[in-house]
């Protein structure tokens, strides 16, 4: 098995992330045109919150009134649970009782989940916000994602105001800004509109270690997640609009991603080519880093023509979901269709290229299609071997993508091996048919 990943840059507008093709995989470098911070250090303070399992409890209301009309008691918990402030600056808290898992579907929040109900380019009160896409797809998504095991987590960057003077460690005095309260007052409000969604949310207010891109709240929800046993694994990621794009207030999302080392994508549908020779891994990749974000698949064998391949774009687009399409993309004349139909749908386009040889193309060729162990054949499409005039195309007809072309974006995936002792033993051997 080979692997495939991203280092320390995005993917699905990605960082480094690993894929196994079940036979190979790689590591792939970036090329985002800011400087990266370098990581803070994260205080040692511990991120209170409900073991596995535990509930929260409430108190029964002494009348027949609905609980929702009565006013709610002092200390009893509301939509959102909060605990203790990380560091001071960040608070901490969760609705419903959000599950630990090896899977994180992590979200910025305005500009990202909500956005303001106003059209205004910041919320005018507590109550100016409404879902980011039509009203029912943020919501069915994030109920989508919990059913399918992964957990929710919310991580917002707020300017909130600073504490009367004097007072910066005084945690009160801070909760009771004006700014602060009508956040927090949103949130319960988003969190009552999620009644069966469980999420955890950290809410940075201070320019520090928590605050994007310094990633000091992912170290500390891994540090909550390994209390219970549990390792973030590689089908994380993070979706969040600031992605340093032309008309983006900033790049911070990106950076954050990047820093944790997880795919990052953003709320707007985008279009992602692949670009590599046959063999490379390429749909495999597409299963790791991209199918758990919702992104459509296109793929010429599949569809049998280009035509239905621009077509299926379109309508994915259409739809909002962002798509990837799984070619080859050797040259400009393939890839001009989607450039104009980005163009047309005012989407960006993204292209990620495979860096492999004719050579390993064609080894991995025979080793896929002949000489699998038994294990990896379990558990992959079993495919024909192509003709070596495949690839000899593919080689004269290349031309490499460039930002100049119309790309956004144009990131490099290069192949390592990744496997068990078995596998890399045949994939090592001496692989010919001629």
């Amino acid at each position: 098995m080979a692997r495939q990943q991203v280092g320390r840059g995005s993917i699905a507008r990605n960082a480094p992330v690993s894929f196994t093709t079940g036979l190979v995989t790689a590591a792939a470098s970036t090329s985002t045109s800011r400087r990266v911070p370098k990581r803070g250090r994260v205080e040692d303070n511990e991120a209170a919150g409900p073991s596995k399992g535990s509930k929260v409890a409430r108190s029964e209301p002494a009348s027949d009134v609905h609980p929702f009309f009565l006013p709610k008691k002092e200390g009893e918990p509301g939509p959102i649970q909060w605990f203790g402030w990380l560091g001071g600056t960040c608070r901490h808290g969760v609705h419903l009782q959000p599950k630990s898992s090896t899977k994180v579907a992590a979200f910025d929040l305005d500009g990202t989940l909500i956005k303001p109900k106003s059209g205004a380019k910041f919320a005018k009160d507590h109550e100016d916000w409404k879902w980011w896409a039509d009203g029912t797809t943020i919501p069915k998504k994030l109920k989508e994602l919990d059913e399918e095991g992964y957990s929710i987590v919310i991580v917002t960057n707020q300017a909130l105001g600073e504490p009367p003077k004097g007072k910066s460690k005084d945690l009160d005095a801070r909760a009771k800004l004006p700014r602060f309260k009508k956040f927090f007052d949103k949130l319960t409000l988003i969190a009552s509109a999620l009644p069966a969604v469980p999420f955890r949310v950290f809410v940075a207010t201070s320019k520090d270690q928590y605050r994007k891109p310094i990633p000091g709240t992912w170290f500390e929800l891994e540090k909550l997640f390994r209390n219970e046993g549990i390792e973030i694994g590689n089908k994380s990621y993070y979706i969040g609009d600031a992605a340093g794009r032309d008309g983006d207030h900033n790049i911070t999302d990106r950076l954050y991603a990047q820093n944790i080392g997880i795919p990052f994508h953003t709320p707007e549908p985008e279009i992602v080519l692949f670009v590599g020779y046959p063999a490379a891994g390429k749909t495999t990749f597409y299963k790791r880093h991209f199918a758990p974000a919702g992104y459509v698949h296109v793929n010429q064998d599949t569809l049998k023509t280009k035509p239905k391949c621009v077509a299926a774009v379109r309508e994915a687009i259409t739809n909002g979901q962002s798509c990837t399409v799984d070619n080859t993309n050797r040259d400009l004349a393939t890839r001009a269709d989607y450039h104009r139909l980005a163009k047309e749908l005012n989407v960006s386009i993204r292209a990620l290229v495979w860096n492999i040889t004719l050579d390993l193309a064609w080894h991995i060729n025979l080793y896929r299609a002949h000489f699998l162990s038994d294990a990896v054949q379990a558990n992959e499409i079993a495919r024909e071997m192509l003709g070596y005039g495949v690839f000899t195309q593919y080689q004269n007809a290349f031309q490499p993508p460039t930002v100049e072309e119309g790309f956004s974006e144009v990131k490099t995936i290069n192949w390592i091996f990744e496997g068990s002792e078995e596998d890399r033993r045949r994939f090592n051997m001496y692989l010919d048919v001629s």
